[in-house]
């Protein structure tokens, strides 16, 4: 045999041998991350003193959220996209228990029915409010960052499962969990499932342009707006569910600052925002009927022009009374809809008359006229790009 010959099987051998313990190594990071499950998607083990409380999710993600859900118990569940999630405080004493904050950033109706369900299959709450937006029925949305490694998915999502089991981050995760389980220093159902709202980093009237020029740009916005019934059809037989378990299940579309309605006409979906509003009426009135022996849902829009929703935008940096951005409301704001929604006394200001309407199928062509009266009345077309 030559030396080149000998050389170049060498070279074979090593290159086997360094695949060989790679591969190993891979195995060993994957049954480790296996058996631990420091993001919950498994739990094939889940002991206490072990890995029953998992540290290392991050609790504003889509695998946190499930985490708490499968590891505390709640009387309340809030439900829906950003909007809830910073604008609903769960700690609100109007609410008639223990209440667990579920919105997700950037929700598809996807993701929320999936995450209703896994709440209903691991919590036995008595009210779930959920919050209905326009954005969140577009079907060009995809599901965000983690949610293929949460055990949210209906089908198995192999690659991102392949890369949960042999990340190294895991493997530190792992540890860490098993740490603190075994310490007994892990925080079980420390977090509510609440973000507060961010700080601003540009002046308020900055904020409001720069959002909507992303709402107008981006297809999973308006950008490119996919309306069918699918989505619709989702949320119902998910209210269906609720509604069949014995939960009061309280709808509402979001008080969204007009100049996002003045981006929808802008962006010419204007008859797409009507039908849309049209299809919520129709959900929560199949979803009654599907469920006659409780009492009938209300659907509660505080959304359109009335006193909340048309709030001055300052052109100095003062901040709004209401809003933080056109997108998201302040909690205060959520606390008059909670009141409204359950009937209660107001507990702090009195909310403004025109704010918030039970729609029905009866007086729907009357608010939508309405809400295109309003627009007349009101010019924000400086926030557009």
């Amino acid at each position: 045999m030559t030396s080149a010959e000998n050389n170049s099987l060498n070279w074979v051998r090593y290159g086997c041998w360094y695949l060989g313990t790679l591969a190993v190594l891979l195995l060993l990071v994957a049954a480790v991350n296996f058996v631990v499950d420091p993001l919950g998607r498994w739990r094939v083990i889940d002991e206490v003193g072990f890995n029953k409380f998992k540290v290392a999710a991050k609790r504003d993600s889509r695998v946190g959220k499930a985490v708490s859900l499968r590891e505390c118990d709640y009387d309340v569940v809030l439900l829906g996209s950003s909007r809830v999630e910073s604008g609903l405080n769960p700690t609100y004493a109007g609410l008639p228990g223990r209440a667990y904050n579920s919105g997700l950033k950037a929700a598809t109706i996807y993701e929320l029915e999936r995450l209703g369900l896994y709440a209903l299959k691991h919590q036995s709450p008595s009210l779930m409010i959920i919050g209905l937006d326009f954005f969140a029925f577009n079907e060009q949305r995809v599901t965000y960052d983690d949610f293929g490694i949460s055990p949210l998915p209906e089908r198995l999502q192999i690659w991102p499962l392949f890369r949960y089991l042999v990340s190294l981050e895991n493997l530190y995760n792992s540890y860490q969990t098993v740490f603190w389980n075994s310490r007994r220093n892990a925080q079980e159902c420390a977090y509510n499932g609440f973000r507060k709202n961010r700080p601003r980093r540009l002046p308020i009237s900055e904020e409001f342009s720069k959002l909507v020029e992303d709402f107008l740009s981006n297809p999973d916005m308006y950008g490119d707006y996919l309306q069918t019934d699918a989505y619709p059809n989702r949320m119902r037989d998910l209210m269906i569910e609720f509604r069949s378990a014995g939960v009061d299940v309280r709808p509402f579309i979001s008080p969204m600052h007009v100049v996002l309605l003045e981006a929808i006409g802008r962006q010419g979906i204007d008859d797409k925002f009507s039908d849309w509003k049209r299809e919520m009426v129709r959900i929560v009135v199949e979803a009654n009927a599907a469920t006659p022996s409780l009492p009938p849902m209300q659907l509660w829009d505080f959304s359109g022009y009335n006193t909340i929703t048309t709030e001055p935008v300052p052109d100095d940096d003062a901040d709004m009374y209401g809003y933080r951005d056109p997108s998201h409301y302040r909690q205060h704001i959520g606390v008059m809809m909670i009141d409204k929604m359950l009937g209660l006394p107001p507990s702090g200001e009195e909310p403004p008359a025109d704010f918030g309407v039970v729609l029905t199928p009866e007086n729907l062509a009357e608010q939508l006229e309405k809400q295109s009266a309003g627009r007349a009345r009101h010019d924000f077309s400086r926030f557009l790009p």
